[in-house]
């Protein structure tokens, strides 16, 4: 841990000093002066003093970095970390029939405070600045730009094993869901992802760890509504969700994000949830729309290697043609060539219900790239490539045009993605 020196303690100890010094320069004569022992005296208290407000500095809040930067309380009672994220992106996308997109991106800006009010409770607040400011004269700019919250939980902890968090938080159901922009294993989440992820929601989520079976039980809005007052349409009647893991070998922390990195241990690790919310109004003219979604997941970490599989089930009954039942399904794996070089790559597929009278084809996508880690073994400065390849048209599937998945709106197939990304963690 880096501790800083109070300013005013160096300032003090330092005048101090120079008076001793001066003083000591002085004793020659100062032994013929009668008041040469109040000299002795005076100095004497006044180092005594300077010992004691030193020590009671070191009692006062401290501040550095020790993975985090932090303030805290000198007792640890209270501590406040403090976190962000920068990704800035180049991409170029090819179309068959509307050519080359291409351009800079400021992907993900977001800062984030953290930390602990006593050993059982810790809070979570973050706010992600989106879209590009405005500029005069120019009708088509977005106003946006704004710093907007995202996340904000308190959680209790009960014991070792039991944990309540209140507030806007992250869907567990994936991890492609869970896992922040700097933890997935490309450049970007699935277009699958963007189709079932639940992304964020509001309310309370009850977590259990034990040694090898974790689980979330979830009672929401429903799934993608954050910053929600009560009365919004758009939240669900009601909303439960249901998350279980259970590791057969490794350890929790080597799942918080989608790599492994050379002398990392074997690890593997099962998943399973189901997420039902119903009432929820959508769409234009609004309509009411009920959603059972269940999941399954299998996971492996490897000595420089992982690999991961994803199956989504959907069925969305939404009172319009467009209702139907839904599968989704994801496999990536990467692979480090040297310490700081991984190469990854991934197939993701679109299944709507063929029933669905518009937009049931399918969508698949390939994607391969690498990762090169400035500090091997950590997430704090990566440089990302990766080349898409979407096989399908957009137009005719249930895949939404995205400038975080790359898919731009066309009515074609062989739609392609090349991009590039600088991610900052810190």
């Amino acid at each position: 841990m880096i501790s800083i020196t109070p300013l005013r303690n160096v300032q003090f100890g330092g005048a101090v000093l120079g008076l001793t010094t001066v003083l000591s320069v002085m004793s020659p004569c100062a032994a013929a002066d009668p008041t040469s022992d109040e000299i002795r005296t005076v100095v004497a208290e006044m180092l005594v003093d300077a010992e004691a407000r030193s020590s009671l500095l070191q009692d006062e809040a401290t501040a550095g970095y020790d993975g985090k930067f932090f303030l805290a309380s000198p007792d640890g009672d209270f501590r406040l970390n403090i976190g962000g994220l920068l990704q800035f992106r180049y991409t170029f996308n090819h179309r068959e029939v509307e050519g080359e997109t291409e351009g800079f991106e400021l992907s993900r800006s977001r800062i984030w405070f953290t930390g602990e009010v006593y050993d059982s409770i810790s809070f979570y607040l973050r706010g992600q600045f989106s879209g590009t400011y405005k500029i005069e004269g120019f009708e088509e700019a977005s106003d946006s730009g704004a710093l907007v919250l995202d996340r904000a939980w308190i959680k209790f902890k009960f014991d070792d094993v039991w944990s309540l968090a209140i507030g806007q938080q992250v869907s567990q159901m994936t991890r492609e869901n869970e896992h922040a922009p700097q933890d997935q294993l490309g450049v970007a989440s699935s277009p699958t992802d963007s189709v079932f992820g639940l992304g964020g929601f509001m309310g309370a989520e009850l977590h259990a760890r034990g040694e090898n079976t974790r689980a979330w039980f979830t009672v929401s809005n429903g799934g993608r509504v954050v910053r929600s007052d009560f009365d919004n349409p758009r939240n669900a009647d009601y909303a439960l969700s249901v998350k279980v893991d259970h590791k057969f070998a490794g350890e929790w922390g080597q799942f918080s994000n989608f790599t492994s990195a050379r002398g990392s241990e074997f690890a593997v690790m099962i998943g399973a949830g189901v997420h039902y919310e119903q009432g929820a109004v959508v769409g234009a003219p609004a309509m009411s729309t009920d959603l059972l979604l269940a999941v399954a997941e299998l996971s492996f970490e490897g000595n420089g290697w992982n690999a991961y599989a994803q199956f989504q089930y959907a069925y969305d009954n939404v009172e319009s043609p467009n209702f139907g039942s839904d599968i989704g399904f994801v496999v990536q794996g990467g692979y480090y060539i040297a310490d700081p070089i991984e190469i990854y790559g991934r197939f993701d597929m679109v299944i709507p219900d063929n029933d669905r009278a518009v937009e049931n084809d399918v969508f698949q996508t390939l994607t391969a790239g690498f990762n090169y880690y400035v500090f091997p073994g950590s997430n704090a400065l990566k440089f990302s490539t990766d080349l898409t390849y979407f096989f399908n048209a957009e137009s005719t599937s249930i895949v939404s045009p995205n400038t975080n998945t790359s898919v731009l709106a066309s009515a074609e197939d062989n739609q392609f993605a090349v991009r590039v990304q600088l991610s900052l963690l810190f």
